[in-house]
């Protein structure tokens, strides 16, 4: 079932996940899904969907991690303090 938001219409929800992380990898799915229901758009950074091969071909958009900060509406960020930081840094 398809969950509608009345307030905001098709968010854009960034998605960056820690490569060679594999709790990373399967919360990114579920966080994939949770978006789908809620008809949220994915946005996956570039980074995150040229070096995780099980995203590659996930439906949503592609954006630089340098912009997402300014093209989404929120991002979410799974790996570890580093991973966070790659994109906390960005205005």
């Amino acid at each position: 079932m398809k969950l509608q938001n009345p307030i905001i219409s098709s968010p854009r929800v960034g998605l960056v996940v820690k490569p060679n992380h594999l709790k990373a990898l399967q919360l990114a799915e579920t966080v994939l899904k949770i978006l789908s229901d809620f008809s949220a758009i994915p946005v996956l950074d570039s980074e995150t969907r040229a070096r995780i091969p099980e995203l590659r071909d996930v439906a949503g958009e592609t954006e630089f991690r340098s912009k997402m900060t300014s093209t989404c509406d929120s991002i979410v960020v799974l790996g570890g303090d580093g991973t966070f930081l790659s994109v906390a840094r960005y205005p």
